[in-house]
């Protein structure tokens, strides 16, 4: 039997995108909007969701960062690399924002340095 359909793909995953620039209104992810429904009339005013904050598991922190597991895990216990939640005895995740904010924080450093 082919298991074709469980492949990890290289890609990075759909959630990692460049961050947003911010918008031309003021406050415009704080504010709440009125739509207009299909006939015209406003509807009551619709706040905004703010994006929810993944928690990864090892395989995905290892294929954004593009890191080996045990250089990866080695960090963490340096301190040079965000520590997991601990979400039950056995089960560790990142926070996305901390994994990004990682990447960016060596991002910056290596543009400083050149």
């Amino acid at each position: 039997m082919a298991l074709k359909h469980l492949r990890i793909s290289r890609a990075l995953p759909p959630f990692v995108a460049a961050p947003q620039t911010a918008k031309s209104e003021p406050n415009s992810s704080v504010m709440a909007r009125k739509h207009n429904d299909e006939y015209g009339r406003m509807s009551a005013p619709v706040a905004e969701a703010a994006p929810i904050d993944r928690i990864a598991r090892l395989p995905e922190v290892l294929l954004i960062t593009g890191l080996g597991r045990t250089t990866l895990l080695k960090m963490v216990r340096e301190g040079r690399f965000p520590a997991p939640l601990h979400l039950s005895p056995r089960v560790r995740g990142w926070r996305i924002c901390a994994v990004l904010a990682y990447i960016e924080a060596r991002e910056k450093e290596s543009r400083d340095a050149s």
